[in-house]
């Protein structure tokens, strides 16, 4: 019994490490999405910041 006790908290030990690594990976991918969506948003308000001021001449 004791045998199959370590091979289940083995089994349990991989898939807990498995989800955790998914898990960072997710969280990973996520903020180089929100940066990417940062980086879009900050060129895009210096496009319409450039359009809006007034020519001086």
């Amino acid at each position: 019994m004791q045998l199959n006790n370590e091979h289940n908290s083995d089994d349990e030990a991989r898939a807990l490490a498995a989800c955790y690594r998914l898990l960072l990976q997710k969280a990973a991918e996520r903020r180089a999405r929100l940066a990417a969506a940062q980086t879009k948003n900050n060129d895009e308000m210096e496009t319409a910041v450039s359009i809006s001021e007034p020519t001086l001449g």
